[in-house]
């Protein structure tokens, strides 16, 4: 990040009376990865101190969004099937989810928070979805990354005010993309913005690096890195593309050539089964993360 445009977005976060923080149980676990001897019984008894974070844990396992055959009764049962470091990003998530508000009263919002999320994760669904696709190592970590990708623009909207009102009303208006009018109004995007929280809450650097990087995954070199914001790059696009949820303008943006290149996968003759499997595990994923 320019070196300018830090010290805005630093000056904006410092006037933010309080930032949102992070429930205690997901503090916690991120303190127990840095364990050596970290075990499955370990993290289990961690999640079990949230009834509500072990309650949606329980019926995503038991969701056809894992596709267990079997049913999942426990935690620990849980967290061995689905795995220690997928089990974590599900806390992430799930955690990101309830910190900022879902239900607005407000009619005619230009940039309501429920369709946002919706769009978001929908991002998380198609990354996780094109991951597999091209074998990437931990699929569940883009769920994520696209979870969080538009993080930024939930604190704009709650806390920039009018600025934030003018950028949507001008984006709706002159018809010009929500990012291009945030560079223009407020001197830099919520792509910053959430790279910046992302560091305040100590995700991991690669969560970081994509949610900086979710518009220009050229510019990253470090191969992970560069195959995730791809991923979460292309997915944003094919999600927009779908009409599901509400990024801030209605336009499809275009995807960056090294980010094709890096999914040399989806072929015309492919990409109908892949906004399938898009389309199925969203609408899973919606029921049961949600709801």
């Amino acid at each position: 990040m320019d070196e300018q445009v830090r010290e805005r977005v630093q000056v904006f976060l410092s006037e933010v009376k309080q930032i949102p923080t992070l429930p205690d149980v997901y503090l916690r676990l991120q303190k127990a990865f840095e364990d050596p001897w970290l075990s499955v019984e370990y993290i289990s008894n961690i999640i079990r101190l949230d009834q509500t974070l072990t309650i949606s844990i329980l019926r995503l396992a038991n969701s056809p969004f894992f596709g267990f055959r079997k049913k999942i009764s426990s935690i620990t049962q849980a967290v061995m099937l689905i795995g220690l470091r997928e089990v974590y990003s599900l806390v992430l998530s799930i955690s990101v989810m309830g910190i900022f508000p879902l239900k607005e009263v407000d009619q005619g919002n230009l940039f309501p928070a429920k369709k946002l999320w919706e769009h978001c994760l929908a991002v998380g669904v198609a990354s996780r979805v094109l991951g597999k696709m091209i074998g990437y190592a931990q699929p569940e970590e883009l769920f994520v990354a696209g979870l969080i990708h538009d993080i930024g623009k939930l604190v704009e909207k709650m806390y920039l005010g009018e600025k934030f009102v003018t950028v949507c009303q001008r984006s709706r208006d002159e018809e010009r993309p929500f990012l291009e009018l945030e560079e223009e109004i407020l001197g830099f995007t919520h792509a910053e913005v959430g790279e910046m929280l992302a560091e305040m809450w100590g995700f991991p650097a690669l969560l970081v690096s994509i949610t900086a990087h979710h518009h220009h995954p050229e510019k990253l070199t470090e191969p992970k890195s560069a195959d995730g914001a791809a991923i979460v790059h292309v997915a944003d696009a094919l999600v927009r593309a779908m009409g599901i949820g509400w990024g801030g303008d209605p336009f499809v943006p275009p995807i960056v050539p090294a980010a094709l290149e890096r999914l040399a996968l989806i072929t015309p003759s492919s990409l109908g089964s892949v906004l399938l499997k898009i389309r199925q595990e969203y609408d899973t994923a919606l029921r049961f993360l949600m709801h």
